[in-house]
């Protein structure tokens, strides 16, 4: 992977220097680029990882607009749906989203 310029960290790397790195983002393409940052965590994941795993994948949730910054995108307040005609057991997740601004977008 490549070290993204914005995440490399106070201290400079040295050449064959072994690194602890967490994947920042991956780029599809003909060859897969990922970028890896070397900066700490901004949130504690291990507190909403109760949250985070009581959604499973395919879930449909239901979100609320926190706010909206025009280059980057939509942070929503989500919770998981009731499905008509279920009655769950479970209360409802509270979870925090993010929609970048390319995927709000309407092509046409």
């Amino acid at each position: 992977g490549i070290i993204h310029c914005h995440h490399q960290g106070p201290n400079p790397i040295k050449y064959k220097q072994r690194l602890s790195a967490r994947v920042l983002a991956v780029v599809p393409g003909q060859t897969t680029v990922v970028h890896l940052t070397l900066l700490p965590h901004l949130l504690d994941w291990t507190s909403h990882a109760t949250a985070l795993h009581s959604v499973g994948i395919g879930d449909r949730l239901d979100g609320e607009v926190v706010d909206f910054v025009a280059r980057f995108g939509v942070r929503f307040r989500c919770s998981t749906r009731a499905e008509p005609g279920k009655k769950s057991k479970k209360s409802a997740a509270q979870i925090a989203g993010f929609c970048p601004m390319p995927r709000l977008a309407d092509k046409e």
